[in-house]
């Protein structure tokens, strides 16, 4: 029976896993066994980084956007208090269809413009009046 040498596969494999572990010191960059549970390890953590950043992110857009929103709020004399919430309730009222990440952007570099489109999404909201439901109800 003829023997089957493995050499150059698993020589790639190991190279492979200690190329990725470069940078990790002590055994962890020379060893392969070591460098291989550390190597993993940080494919792990990379991968629940990945979804952690976009909940990041949504948290600093909603944060700018409230804070924003409060803040231009206060500028008005006499105007009612609009928070986050009620300003997003209010664009989706008004087809005014921007995502977060946009509308803190405009919070940031554009604050004018954010002032207006918070302005004419809270008017319309605050202006028109809901009609009480009626007390008689038959069934």
């Amino acid at each position: 029976m003829v023997r089957v040498k493995r050499g150059n596969v698993a020589r790639k494999r190991r190279k492979k896993i200690l190329q990725l572990a470069k940078g990790y010191r002590g055994a962890h960059s020379r060893l392969f066994r070591i460098a291989n549970q550390q190597v993993m390890k940080a494919l792990r953590y990379s991968y629940v980084g990945r979804k952690q950043k976009k909940r990041f992110f949504r948290k600093l857009w909603i944060t700018r956007i409230n804070a924003a929103s409060r803040y231009h709020n206060n500028l008005k004399v006499n105007s009612p208090r609009v928070s986050y919430s009620h300003l997003i309730s209010s664009f989706k009222k008004n087809q005014i269809n921007l995502n977060r990440k946009m509308l803190a952007q405009l919070a940031i570099l554009d604050p004018s413009t954010f002032a207006i489109l918070s302005e004419i999404a809270t008017k319309s909201v605050y202006n028109t009046i809901v009609p009480k439901a009626s007390t008689n109800r038959s069934f």
